[in-house]
């Protein structure tokens, strides 16, 4: 049985979860507005580039959590 890579694991997730993110810039919802913008999505309806850098951006970040520079 082939496993999932980490990437797929992780979009898994994201695809599973009810948070929202702006469609202009990508970011979660943390309040009503974000970007002088109102309109927020679920992951799974954000394109797949988008998904892609938001997943590498959490990435990055867990990374620097690790590793400070």
């Amino acid at each position: 049985m082939k496993s999932k890579s980490l990437y797929e694991a992780i979009r898994a997730e994201f695809l599973a979860s009810d948070q929202m993110y702006c469609c202009y810039c990508g970011q979660p919802q943390e309040s009503y507005k974000c970007c002088q913008e109102n309109h927020f999505v679920r992951f799974s309806d954000l394109y797949e580039e988008d998904q892609k850098e938001i997943i590498n951006e959490e990435f990055d970040n867990a990374y620097k959590d690790i590793n400070p520079s």
